[in-house]
């Protein structure tokens, strides 16, 4: 049985300046490596945030509760276990990694390789189908090079092959394989005298088939011309168990790949490509050990779907004698031998993942799938596959959010659900604002709302205070307050905000440093120089907009206490005058030059990455004078958020419990880490996590945002410049508020109709008057 519960992030991407945000065994057995532990159980590896504080209110008994993990029954297959392959991070190590999938378990093999050639060891890691991992080091071997160089699968067996190299007195390459079992103990060596001992053809994949042959690719990176205009040679090679030579093919050219058959053999799958390196199709093809006959199993053009030969690291193979298995970006499929789908077996953003490629893969009896993934972060995942064998009640959650925003939230969403299996969060991209708000009006509708769309203050009424999912020591110490505070209304925390950015004016001269409303107007007037007043896109209420009207609470126009308005003074003509003045270029004013001559005022700018600074700093200078904002009692910076989740106020206890366990995860270490990943997320409200984004500020770095050329840092970053500047704005920082949207509105419109010449100055002094007065009037 499904509830469906509707859950809804909506959220609009920022508009600048007004928002944010098998084979035979035998002979001796030789321990692989020096040492070996065994580290238990494999948990499944989800992101936490910090737990539940004693001291939180709302929503400390509400948060789910982590249950031992069962995947949900969304698909015709589901998972009987997924684990995590990881190898130890060892400082900045090189080294090539690769992967063995055995009928019960899975293994990584990593080399760290040093400066040092004392320093370098191998690492092999196993974790079976039930969770337990091993570990082993192979370590360095005084003047020897016997150290293993890769590792293939056997298939329908739990032993796996590894090869590796020696070097003869004549300083010629000599290459063995070796079967290891699941114990990590060596059963047999096999030499492989035909390879050529120039070191210019070594091994690549390699993958046994049931019979005991050797099947390996081949590259031969010695060959590659000194231009690098050609790709490496590559192969493909069949030897027997003896390690004799059965078959040899070049495939040079082509990208290739050795796929397991449903039957136990071993087939070739090659990737072609153009003259100018773009892709024209795939073929699957078997080669028989025994005659060398070549027989084509499938074949595709570009009239074929995709997946068959277009996108990167295609992969299919044969589910039996007239269908095939393949994978893409959205899960494992059955199709017919024309490569249409017939079937969906196991889409990834059902069970929790983020998925990259397959590694390797291997179809078992009884119709089971046992495979092996590269996710998101290029890590290898052992996910073992079966027909869903009963209906699992499951509650389903639907997210809408706009397609912007997708790739910010989705880490999370994917994280929950794998986390959390009998819930599924289901991302949608389509939802209506009024649609919405007339549901939210009704106690209807989404539970968690970005208030993009909605608006936020004005719409109080309409959420759940969260008073307690953030409190107590742990997350009080790992979150931004001022960030934060951005959720709250009244001094209550009804958002949650996710990520902040900066906004702060530059001016080129050193003084002044402090102004108000009307130092600031004062000195545009006395500067004869200028031609606009600021970058960007101007027009005369943009100018009042950002500059005079920053909220109800502090601006140059009103007092929404009283309800008074100054429209009808000689100060508001004079921000009439000077707007028509220096405010209705057509053309866009950019953001360096023009300042930096003498023609424009000042410059807005955002810090929305610590990148940015930098790019400010060598545009501006070091000695810039960052003055911010006019505002009523001096000069102000902001800080503004991406518009804070809310939780709808009529929300189920259930609801609850899910939309705050979202929250804290997207607010997590993991969840914040991986958000800022994508271009839309700004600066993170936790603090080590924007200490991470400050300390990945390098060479490669290349700051972009509208209005400034983008260009690389090279040698031109400056941690210790970007974290201090950060800081010190973020301690003057004071939140950005918006009039109400109604508010906006009539301003907008009157504002317009006089630049547009439809009223006269004092027609809009009156309209306006009239109209603000009688809303500040509705508001009381």
């Amino acid at each position: 049985m499904r509830q469906r519960i509707y859950l809804l992030v909506l959220c609009v991407f920022a508009a600048a300046f007004f928002h944010g945000c098998s084979g035979k065994t035998g002979g001796s057995q030789d321990p692989v490596g020096e040492s070996a532990e065994v580290s238990g159980e494999n948990a499944e590896p989800v992101g936490e945030g910090p737990s539940a504080s004693g001291e939180d209110m709302f929503f400390r008994e509400l948060l789910l509760e982590e249950e031992a993990w069962r995947d949900n029954s969304l698909d015709a297959y589901w998972a009987t276990a997924s684990f995590l392959l990881k190898y130890q991070e060892v400082g900045i190590s090189g080294g090539a990694r690769g992967y063995a999938l055995g009928s019960t378990f899975g293994a990584v093999f990593k080399k760290h390789l040093f400066m040092s050639a004392e320093e370098c060891w191998d690492e092999l890691v196993t974790v079976t189908d039930q969770g337990t991992e091993s570990a082993v080091r192979l370590a360095f071997r005084e003047d020897t090079h016997n150290q293993a160089w890769g590792i293939g699968s056997i298939i329908g067996s739990d032993h796996f092959m590894m090869w590796d190299f020696t070097f003869a007195e004549d300083s010629e390459k000599s290459y063995q394989f070796f079967e290891v079992d699941g114990q990590q103990q060596i059963l047999r060596r096999i030499p492989i005298g035909f390879l050529a001992h120039d070191g210019g053809e070594s091994p690549a994949q390699i993958l046994v088939d049931q019979g005991g042959n050797i099947h390996f690719t081949t590259e031969s990176l010695g060959s590659m011309p000194a231009d690098n205009t050609e790709p490496p040679k590559t192969g493909y090679i069949i030897a027997d168990a003896e390690g004799e030579l059965l078959s040899k093919r070049d495939c040079s050219g082509n990208t290739i790949r050795l796929v397991s058959l449903y039957d136990g053999r071993v087939g070739l799958l090659s990737q072609f490509t153009d003259s100018q390196g773009r892709k024209t199709g795939s073929r699957l093809e078997y080669v028989d050990p025994g005659t060398g006959e070549t027989v084509l199993l499938a074949e595709f053009g570009e009239n074929a779907p995709k997946a068959f030969w277009k996108t990167e690291d295609c992969y299919y193979t044969l589910w039996d004698e007239k269908t095939l298995l393949f994978a893409d970006n959205k899960g494992l499929h059955l199709a017919d031998l024309r490569g249409n789908t017939t079937e969906d077996l196991y889409l990834w953003s059902n069970h929790g993942i983020r998925f990259s490629r397959i590694v390797e893969l291997q179809i078992q009896e009884e119709g089971r799938v046992n495979l092996i993934y590269a996710d998101h972060n290029g890590d290898g995942n052992l996910l073992c596959l079966e027909p869903t064998r009963e209906q699992v009640e499951i509650q389903e959650i639907v997210f809408a959010v706009p397609s912007a925003m997708r790739d910010v939230y989705y880490p999370t969403v994917v994280a929950f659900n794998k986390k959390y299996p009998a819930y599924h969060i289901d991302l949608k991209t389509d939802y209506d604002r009024t649609a919405l708000l007339t549901e939210l009006a009704a106690g209807r509708g989404p539970v968690l709302v970005d208030t993009m769309l909605t608006g936020f203050e004005e719409n109080k009424k309409l959420w759940t205070p969260l008073e307690g999912l953030f409190a107590g020591e742990t997350w009080e110490e790992a979150l931004i307050s001022k960030a934060m505070e951005l959720g709250e209304i009244d001094g209550s925390l009804y958002g949650a905000v996710y990520c902040f950015g900066l906004r702060t004016v530059v001016i080129p001269k050193e003084e002044p440093t402090d102004w108000d409303y009307k130092t600031f107007l004062d000195k545009i007037e006395a500067d004869s120089s200028i031609e606009a007043i600021y970058n960007g896109q101007n027009s005369p209420w943009i100018f009042i907009y950002r500059f005079l009207l920053r909220g109800l609470e502090d601006n140059y126009l009103l007092d929404a206490e009283s309800g008074e308005t100054y429209f009808d003074t000689e100060e508001f003509r004079r921000v009439l005058r000077l707007g028509m003045k220096y405010c209705t270029q057509q053309e866009y004013i950019d953001s360096v030059e023009p300042m930096l001559e003498g023609k424009v005022f000042c410059n807005i700018i955002d810090i929305t990455r610590p990148e940015l600074i930098d790019l400010y700093r060598l545009c501006y200078g070091e000695e810039a004078n960052y003055i911010g904002f006019p505002a009523r009692e001096g000069s102000a910076h902001y800080i503004y958020g991406g518009d804070p989740l809310t939780v709808r106020i009529t929300a189920t206890e259930e609801e609850k419990r899910v939309a705050g366990t979202f929250l804290r995860m997207l607010l997590s270490e993991e969840g914040q880490t991986e958000g800022m990943k994508d271009p839309n997320f700004w600066l993170s409200v936790r603090k080590d996590v924007l200490e991470e984004q400050i300390a990945q500020v390098n060479e490669s770095s290349m700051p972009t945002i509208f209005g400034f050329t983008q260009i690389r840092l090279g040698e031109d970053y400056d941690r210790e410049y970007d974290a201090r500047f950060l800081y010190e704005l973020l301690e003057k920082a004071r939140p950005l508020r918006d009039i109400p949207k109604e508010l906006n509105t009539i301003l907008i419109e009157e504002v317009s109709a006089y630049t547009d010449g439809t009223i006269t100055e004092e027609e809009l002094i009156e309209r306006l008057t009239k109209r603000v007065e009688l809303y500040l009037a509705e508001q009381s």
